[in-house]
């Protein structure tokens, strides 16, 4: 009965909020903004799947999108359809390396684009990454008689409004969903506490770090060991572009032979962040990933700038200490699982809350720490790089963590291929 209600409200809220998206997307349009990504796509005309039906898996962004990339494989090598819908051109665009027979964006949640979608798609499964938590997506599974599955799921506790939305969405809608893998048994109370039975939910572990464990292993590169130490800072925005580069600065007067190699988050602003570079040292754009001659560019130059897409995990193996972009400026940070898999300690600063999980583990195993403002990275910098066997010992810690870990979650996913093989 709760699902009926939902989804005849939700249908009757979307016709009412109709006008409004439209005028949103003209206006976007007008102002030269990137909207639609595929249109026709986005109103359901994604590639037909002709053949044997397929599962279905869907991540948002480019991080989620990554995260599925060995297990996609694995499926896939055993001789399963994929088809891969994604939220963003950039998950899109990484996504062309997966092993997957079609791939899309996926369609706005109207009911009718997604009744298309369902019809040309043919799933067998469905499986949703973290939380990209549709209601017609879902509805219509549900309808199709598709069986839908929660694969790395998290949901941060919440309060007032946003509190009873959840918990409307978890009695409407989650609580159809066959099962949800959480990343940790906090985020598997939270769904059963707001209404998802407590057999529909099943702690799975972080698939990200299954991910970078499995990505590390078929790279079968060591980690390099230059004459002197090599700062990477990850992942960063302009806005906080200048504390990474001042705290760099002032390390090279204390350690003469420090390296850095800085990777933009977005390569819009690299003109703007190699400029910031060359105003304090020697620098380098490195513009594909690092070859046998990597190494002497790395010795000949200060500081090395990530200038393409898909080079930062190599990138780790010449690393010695990482710092985590978008956690000095109000963004929430990005992906601490790959230099801990690289045997990396971490610095992360005060605006952490989207790898908030992995900073806690790495901070039990005291390979992780949060340093406040850009005084506090650079003290902390110093610290380590005063005391190598401390900052070994420390990545060491990171590494062992990470693969058991990693060890745990693959476990659990053998068990889901077998599920989702026979569905």
């Amino acid at each position: 009965m709760m699902f009926i209600l939902f989804f005849i409200g939700y249908q009757m809220l979307q016709l009412l909020a109709l006008p409004g998206v439209v005028a949103f997307f003209i206006l976007r349009t007008y102002k030269g903004k990137q909207t639609f990504g595929n249109v026709a796509h986005r109103f359901g005309f994604v590639p037909r799947n002709t053949g044997t039906p397929s599962i279905w898996f869907h991540a948002v962004s480019i991080g989620e999108t990554l995260a599925t990339e060995y297990f996609i494989h694995d499926l896939a090598t055993s001789g399963q359809k994929i088809y891969l819908t994604s939220g963003t051109a950039g998950a899109v665009q990484v996504s062309k390396q997966f092993s997957v027979t079609y791939r899309a964006y996926l369609p706005f949640d109207f009911l009718p684009c997604m009744l298309l979608a369902f019809w040309r798609i043919k799933p067998k499964a469905l499986v949703i990454i973290e939380g990209d938590w549709w209601p017609n997506l879902i509805m219509v599974a549900k309808l199709f008689r598709v069986p839908v599955y929660g694969l790395n799921a998290r949901v941060t506790a919440r309060t007032g409004w946003r509190k009873l939305l959840f918990k409307i969405m978890c009695l409407g809608v989650l609580c159809t969903i066959k099962q949800i893998f959480t990343q940790s048994d906090q985020h598997a109370q939270i769904f059963v506490d707001n209404g998802v039975p407590i057999n529909a939910v099943q702690r799975l572990g972080n698939i990200k770090a299954y991910n970078v464990w499995a990505k590390r292993k078929a790279l079968n590169i060591i980690a390099k060991a230059p004459l002197y130490k090599v700062i990477m800072a990850g992942s960063i925005h302009p806005g906080e572009a200048a504390i990474f580069f001042d705290c760099y600065a002032s390390l090279k007067k204390q350690f003469p032979a420090l390296k850095l190699i800085v990777v933009p988050r977005h390569l819009d602003w690299l003109e703007q962040c190699t400029a910031m570079a060359k105003e304090i040292g020697n620098t380098y754009v490195l513009r594909s990933k690092p070859d046998a001659a990597f190494a002497a560019t790395l010795d000949n130059h200060d500081i090395i700038i990530g200038g393409a897409l898909g080079i930062m995990f190599e990138l780790y193996a010449y690393a010695s200490l990482f710092h985590l972009g978008g956690t000095f400026v109000p963004i929430g940070g990005h992906n601490l699982l790959e230099p801990a898999i690289w045997g990396i300690a971490s610095i992360v600063g005060p605006h952490h809350h989207a790898c908030v999980d992995t900073l806690q583990n790495l901070e039990r195993v005291q390979a992780g720490s949060v340093a406040l403002d850009g005084k506090a990275l650079l003290e902390q910098s110093a610290q380590y790089l005063a005391d190598p066997a401390t900052l070994a010992a420390a990545g060491v810690r990171a590494a062992l963590w990470l693969a058991a870990d990693a060890n745990r979650c693959s476990e659990a996913l053998q068990r889901f291929a077998t599920t989702l093989r026979s569905s």
